[in-house]
């Protein structure tokens, strides 16, 4: 398992990435501001609450806006993104089943019919306090705490497995050649499915293409770069799958909405995390 969390400095961005499930008694915590990431998903729970502003949080194509006065509850393998459409703070939690197991066995059957809910103020208090240090027995009662919260007002659909556990060979399969030749013509071919079946499958279930996807995800790769290595523009265009800086300015350009020179020189974060 590994989770890489990282921040932009300054107040433009907050990024993070999951590379694989949880162990089974892991806890993560963020938190930072205008909360960003493309369509993903993963083995755990996570919660996402807005302290400030608003964020687009859509987990299985239905979007929410989040405010403080609301939070959203992802299941594990749902797939979900962030949007910051305005400025705002949040606060994260992603917890493995293993906390909340008794619930986890309900969860892994059945998915909520929306995912938005309004857990009272003292015990968005008690989240934002826990710390992995603190006793197991504490950690567990929040946690199983926050999902009765939750599952008191939730309405439920029965989950289904097969084009879920598709879909995360797919992302599996861009993180793991985003910085190559990483087409829908490649990936029908390595995963064994007919093309226009993926193809389908894939807008059907984030609301994207495939193609779009993997542009969000290589911007997104090409952001961390920038912050956090010294690595030339270019490199890191070519590092990050474009065959052409003009493809990978444009992409950039569209997605963050300034170049990406603008970006390194207002979040470069290397000197600061190298201890230079």
């Amino acid at each position: 398992m590994r989770l890489s969390v990282f921040a932009v400095f300054g107040e433009d961005a907050m990024f993070y990435e999951l590379t694989h499930s949880l162990n089974p008694n892991d806890l993560q915590f963020s938190e930072g501001a205008r909360l960003s990431f493309p369509s993903h998903l993963h083995g755990s729970f996570e919660l996402v609450l807005i302290t400030s502003g608003a964020c687009i949080v859509t987990v299985d194509k239905k979007a929410y806006r989040v405010t403080p006065e609301t939070a959203v509850l992802v299941f594990p393998n749902q797939v979900h993104s962030m949007e910051s459409t305005e400025p705002n703070t949040h606060f994260s939690c992603i917890f493995s089943s293993g906390y909340v197991k008794a619930f986890s066995e309900f969860a892994y059957q059945n998915l909520p019919v929306s995912n938005l809910f309004s857990p009272p103020q003292d015990l968005l208090d008690e989240l934002r306090s826990l710390r992995r240090e603190d006793r197991l027995v504490h950690i567990k009662s929040v946690l199983y705490r926050l999902v009765d919260c939750f599952d008191r007002t939730a309405e439920y659909r029965i989950r289904g497995k097969s084009d879920e556990t598709l879909l995360a060979k797919i992302f599996d399969y861009v993180r793991n050649h985003y910085n190559a030749d990483c087409s829908l013509q490649l990936l029908s071919s390595s995963l064994n499915y007919h093309y226009s079946y993926l193809s389908r499958l894939f807008s059907e279930q984030t609301g994207m293409s495939f193609t779009e996807y993997v542009n969000r995800f290589r911007i997104h790769e090409s952001c961390y770069f920038l912050t956090n290595t010294d690595k030339s523009i270019t490199q890191i265009a070519f590092d990050c799958g474009y065959n052409s800086l003009r493809s990978f300015y444009r992409n950039f350009m569209d997605q963050i909405g300034e170049t990406p020179g603008e970006f390194r020189q207002r979040h470069y974060a290397f000197e600061v995390v190298m201890g230079g």
